[in-house]
């Protein structure tokens, strides 16, 4: 891996943040060859990847095709991206009953899959490796960005060391709190779902026949995610006080109660992981870019899990902005700037609207509303042309 020597980097463009989207915009950028990069991470090392990451996501097939695009698919497929064929999805307010269950699967559009399941580390590792196997990407571990300065003829970060950076263009990936986004002076509109994700991973009585189920409770949507080793994913989001007593409880008492949220659909739950938690808000700031300057990824705009699209959307903006980057020769120009952000502006807050609405929906507990939401997901698998153009909507086709 080329790290070495990236102080002396005459870089072009700046990426602060060596997560998978910062990390896919490095690597597309790197197999065009057009601008010189360099990858500041504020951790000191990434370790290789041992045992299964909590922490996974479900990847469209348009993320399937930007990673084939970064020549990091190869690295993941077969053995640490494992596909899923069907979707169920039930209201929590009613018996699940086929009436009222929302089937997706991949045999209806004539797909392979519906996507992927792949582990954050795993899908880390495999684009750092993408991104640093070309020329003209170098990477810098262990830096933290104390200072930004943002100005007509190029833009600098200073490092926590003093060290001043140049570029035409600095990129800030870092995530839902970015400090990058911070220092740039640009404001976030954001909502504290006061709620948070459970993570683990649990062995089921049954297989799960390559299926992602998940039910909507009035606390929060819990799923269960297949993985390649015939155990399933969790992810509970949970009203804050239930996620207190789900991470106070034993192993045994968790399985039990994951087991009665999902009704017993695989069976008998045993053997989770041990848990983690992450909070959950709606995030989306008021601009994308200023001078020089532009936001991607969760630092541009997070989401609720519930339709597992949060890292999708931050790798369409990578493919997006990569194009834009490519069609000029000075990257921080502001017509290629502006292009990106109304492009994908458009499409993360309808996105953000749609999840914040569903997650308000299913959190309303009273008669008529849940009989109303169990009906309306019957009604959309007996709707079969608005139920595709869902179902295409998710895979990105």
């Amino acid at each position: 891996m080329k790290t070495g020597g990236a102080a002396a980097w005459a870089a072009d463009v700046i990426i602060v943040g060596g997560g998978p989207v910062g990390l896919a915009l490095g690597a597309l950028l790197g197999r065009s060859g057009h601008h010189r990069v360099l990858l500041l991470d504020a951790r000191a090392a990434f370790p290789v990847p041992e045992g299964v990451d909590p922490r996974v996501y479900a990847l469209s097939r348009a993320s399937q095709s930007l990673l084939e695009r970064c020549g990091a698919w190869e690295a993941l497929a077969p053995r640490h991206a494992w596909p899923y064929l069907r979707m169920e999805v039930w209201d929590g307010a009613r018996p699940r009953h086929p009436a009222s269950t929302l089937v997706f699967d991949a045999a209806e559009l004539d797909q392979p899959d519906l996507g992927h399941i792949v582990e954050n580390a795993r899908l880390e590792q495999a684009l750092r490796e993408s991104a640093l196997a070309c020329d003209t990407v170098r990477l810098r571990s262990g830096t933290r960005v104390e200072a930004l300065e943002l100005a007509a003829a190029g833009a600098v970060v200073v490092t926590a060391e003093g060290e001043r950076l140049q570029a035409g263009l600095v990129v800030a990936a870092d995530g839902a709190g970015s400090r990058l986004r911070a220092l740039a002076g640009i404001e976030v509109q954001q909502r504290d779902y006061q709620q948070r994700a459970i993570v683990t991973h649990v062995t089921t009585e049954q297989p799960h026949g390559q299926t992602a189920w998940q039910r909507f409770l009035p606390t929060g949507p819990v799923a269960l995610l297949p993985l390649g080793d015939g155990r399933c994913s969790v992810v509970w989001s949970a009203d804050d006080g239930l996620a207190d007593e789900l991470l106070a409880m034993s192993d045994d008492s968790f399985a039990t109660a994951l087991g009665e949220a999902t009704e017993y659909a695989l069976g008998t739950l045993s053997a989770p992981e041990p848990r983690i938690a992450l909070p959950l808000r709606r995030l989306h700031a008021r601009t994308y870019t200023a001078r020089r300057f532009v936001l991607m990824g969760d630092a541009a705009h997070v989401v609720h899990p519930l339709a597992g699209q949060g890292v999708n959307l931050g790798l369409a903006d990578a493919a997006m902005l990569a194009d834009c980057l490519d069609a000029d020769a000075d990257p921080g120009e502001r017509r290629g700037l502006r292009r990106y952000e109304r492009t994908r502006k458009t499409d993360n807050l309808a996105t953000l609207a749609g999840m914040d609405a569903l997650q308000r929906i299913f959190a309303l507990r009273r008669e008529p509303m849940a009989g109303l939401r169990a009906g309306g997901l019957g009604l959309v698998q007996r709707a079969r042309p608005l139920k595709r153009r869902l179902m295409r909507r998710a895979l990105g086709v």
